[in-house]
């Protein structure tokens, strides 16, 4: 069994070479895999706890970790719960440790950037260039934390739900690049409330193009 510094040296290599690895038969998961993941989780300041429907949830969360390192993983996440479950922790590891690199905004940027400079400029966001210093050029992954607490929108008489654009956005994005332009959400929001927020094609997008995992359990900062 690999102790945490091989694995971390296996993620390390994965990474390094994700596009080519995106396109080769994956390696068989297994639950000792899954096992390293959720240590690793824990090593990172994730709380144990009691319930069984958190402790399934930070189960799927190190699964997904697992699939992504044996190019397995297709679809990106909707990390959904009420705040102080770890939603935004687990964006940030993914985008750091394991995505090395990957961009990540607020819901509340986007909302600004439009106020500021419309949706060519929301838009502009979603695709600049980023200057990798680990994962290899082409890989398009980003993470968008606290979907829902944006306001509506309102520039020059338009009024308009601007994550609803970028998730449409996104959902292209995937369409063409596959896993390699997959989105990670996280937000208060449960999945139908995503459709009454943001209309039922978006809701459509992101099950499609998301894997939903609901974090549970107690509120971490008063916990700590």
């Amino acid at each position: 069994m690999m102790d945490a510094k091989d694995w971390y040296a296996r993620l390390r290599r994965i990474t390094e070479t994700m596009a080519e690895n995106i396109e080769k038969a994956p390696e068989e998961l297994t639950e000792e895999d899954v096992d390293m993941c959720s240590r690793y989780l824990n090593a990172r300041g994730f709380l144990t706890v009691k319930d069984s429907d958190a402790q399934n949830a930070h189960r799927a969360l190190a699964r997904r970790i697992a699939e992504h390192i044996h190019g397995t993983a297709r679809k990106g996440l909707w990390l959904w719960g009420l705040p102080g479950r770890g939603k935004s922790r687990y964006l940030e590891l993914f985008c750091t440790d394991i995505i090395p690199r990957c961009p990540v905004m607020s819901a509340m940027d986007v909302y600004s950037t439009y106020q500021t400079l419309g949706i060519p400029g929301v838009v502009g966001n979603l695709y600049q260039e980023y200057a990798y210093d680990v994962a290899p050029d082409g890989y398009h992954a980003m993470g968008i934390d606290d979907v829902g607490i944006e306001p509506l929108g309102r520039r020059y008489g338009e009024v308009l739900e601007v994550m609803a654009v970028v998730i449409d956005e996104r959902y292209r994005h995937w369409q063409r690049r596959g896993y390699a332009g997959m989105t990670i959400f996280t937000s208060n929001l449960s999945p139908l409330d995503v459709r009454e927020r943001y209309g039922v094609r978006s809701a459509s997008r992101l099950a499609e193009m998301c894997e939903s995992i609901e974090l549970t359990g107690p509120d971490w900062r008063l916990a700590l």
